[in-house]
């Protein structure tokens, strides 16, 4: 019938005006569930495809939606409710809010479903340009922690909230060994956020540090100075990864123990480092010999839950004295890979 999503694919081809005036005439005061569930069905199929960059039905599934949820008949909020908070997961009925704090509890620190929640989050965002959906929301906040975890650090999930005051990292990472697991919560110590001024003579004869070997290939290339953070430079290089633009950081942050780490990972934009909102993809435990300003060259761990992929990388400072070949490294420098491994 009208309400078919074959059907309505179909009119919105010809005219989306017409086939949003279809949908409303079939769908007022009537049982609409089984349009929304087919509609929920094919945006979980498809999100994945979306993601990438794709919008084949995109703009379909987001006037479905918006439509339903905007018609002001007796069964209005029934439908609110079935499109944000249904929870049939054995025939892939859920809602919104259900599917994308699934996401986040489920994966935390996956960067794939990240993206995930991020476009399901966007959803949201297009229908609650309505005011029925936005004083929805404001009525159901018990819902939308994952959408807002710094506001609600209380419900937040485990690997978001905070275990130490102080606003450096703690309570990160899971199944990793104990000396990596305090990569901090949510806040950063202002004392770890260093100015410009204060760097040294020292600090600026490194041009930039150059990353190689990388088991992620977007990850190698040279990484320029960008600031300073935890008393030492830090260094970044945009790249294109999984079909969007992203920013690699690669920096040191001191952990709730008061101990070092160096990691490579996407910062989320407006943020500093050092925070649990990162993606971290490889970290590094300093040893005695490696300058403590400088990234260490060997001993990178892989984070494979975070989309690390082995082998790890090597890291070379590069002075304004001096050139290294990215691709290469310095010739007089022999790999072992033996020191690289996974946390």
């Amino acid at each position: 019938g009208l309400q078919a999503l074959i059907f309505l694919n179909f009119a919105s081809t010809n005219s989306n005006c017409v086939a949003e005036y279809l949908l409303a005439v079939s769908a007022y005061g009537k049982d609409t569930r089984r349009l929304m569930f087919e509609s929920l069905d094919y945006l979980h199929n498809h999100i994945g495809n979306w993601v990438g960059g794709s919008t084949d039905g995109y703009p379909l599934i987001i006037m479905i939606f918006g439509m339903l949820t905007a018609i002001p008949d007796d069964r209005q909020l029934e439908r609110i409710n079935t499109l944000m908070v249904n929870d049939d997961r054995e025939e892939r009925r859920v809602g919104l809010m259900i599917m994308g704090d699934r996401i986040v509890r489920e994966y935390p620190n996956n960067y794939q479903a990240r993206q995930h929640a991020d476009r399901y989050l966007e959803c949201i965002q297009m229908i609650q340009k309505q005011r029925v959906i936005s004083t929805w929301i404001s009525r159901n906040r018990q819902y939308c922690t994952w959408m807002e975890p710094e506001i609600h650090p209380e419900t937040a999930h485990p690997l978001q909230s905070r275990s130490d005051q102080s606003g450096r990292r703690g309570g990160g990472h899971q199944n990793m060994p104990v000396h990596l697991q305090n990569h901090d919560p949510n806040a950063v110590d202002e004392s770890d956020i260093d100015d410009e001024d204060s760097r040294s003579d020292d600090d600026d004869s490194i041009r930039d540090v150059v990353v190689r070997g990388c088991g992620v290939p977007e990850i190698n290339g040279v990484y320029t100075r960008a600031g300073s953070f935890d008393g030492v430079p830090k260094y970044s290089q945009s790249v294109r990864y999984n079909g969007r633009d992203e920013e690699f950081s690669l920096f040191r942050c001191r952990l709730t123990d008061n101990t070092r780490r160096w990691y490579i990972s996407i910062v989320p934009m407006s943020s500093h480092p050092g925070t649990t909102r990162d993606i971290d993809f490889y970290a590094a435990v300093p040893s005695p010999s490696d300058a403590m300003d400088l990234p260490p060259r060997k001993n990178w761990m892989c984070i494979p839950n975070s989309g690390g992929i082995m082998p790890a990388p090597e890291v070379y400072a590069r002075t304004v004295y001096e050139d290294v070949d990215e691709n290469q490294g310095p010739s007089n420098i022999v790999v072992d890979q033996d020191q690289t491994g996974y946390l």
